[in-house]
């Protein structure tokens, strides 16, 4: 209960307050309302709209205090998305998640090299060929010549060797057979995934989009 006198805020109201704002910053800074759109659109169209939520470490600020990283989402489509249970709707109780996309080999390089990998192991990161799994049109008509590598992302969850520990969320990266993200502890206990289902597709993961219904329909049209 509490105690104060009229007019003062009560410590708990202060920090619920303090909360919010911050809540509301993040949901500015993420351009949530854009992602939702995103995600809706996508999910209308083949049945599953996916979001991702990651740390982007390129990000710095702070004067007195400096930080390192921000939280940033993006879209994923269907197609790059690979759910170790694909009849289990939850996208939690997944034992494992894997998503991919495409990035230039210089940046895939980079990447490993901040993550420490051997000299030896970043040169035997090379440009692929492998579009035929990225949905969008731009990826397929890639030229041969292009450098740009897949980049495969697994997220897990794993019992940490302590007692009484409670599974927590590793990932780690994976581009030309060359791990340049090892195997890391997010020290968080939900996948930062969320998958929506336009309409429900019996025992899947993947729903029924409006559009689904409609080719068939065009065709015998």
């Amino acid at each position: 209960a509490w105690d104060g006198e009229e007019g003062d805020e009560p410590i708990e109201v202060e920090a619920a307050d303090l909360f919010t704002k911050y809540a509301d910053t993040t949901w500015e800074e993420l351009k949530q309302d854009e992602l939702n759109e995103e995600m809706l659109d996508s999910a209308s169209n083949i049945g599953t709209g996916i979001l991702h939520y990651y740390l982007d470490t390129s990000i710095t600020g702070g004067n007195t205090l400096k930080w390192i990283g921000a939280m940033r989402g993006e879209s994923i489509d269907a197609v790059n998305y690979f759910p170790g249970n694909p009849q289990n709707r939850d996208v939690q109780k997944q034992p494992y998640n894997i998503i991919t996309h495409r990035d230039l080999v210089a940046n895939v390089k980079e990447e490993a090299k901040k993550n420490g990998v051997k000299p030896e192991h970043i040169e035997m990161i090379k440009s692929d060929s492998e579009t035929q799994d990225q949905a969008y049109d731009m990826a397929k008509h890639e030229l041969r010549n292009s450098d740009k590598v897949t980049v495969i992302t697994k997220y897990w969850k794993e019992v940490a060797q302590i007692p009484e520990a409670k599974p927590t969320v590793h990932f780690m990266k994976v581009a030309s057979g060359v791990i340049i993200k090892p195997k890391t502890n997010m020290r968080i206990k939900r996948y930062p995934l969320v998958v929506l289902q336009w309409d429900r597709r019996k025992k899947s993961i993947f729903g029924i989009g409006d559009t689904e219904g409609l080719i068939p329909n065009q065709k015998a049209i």
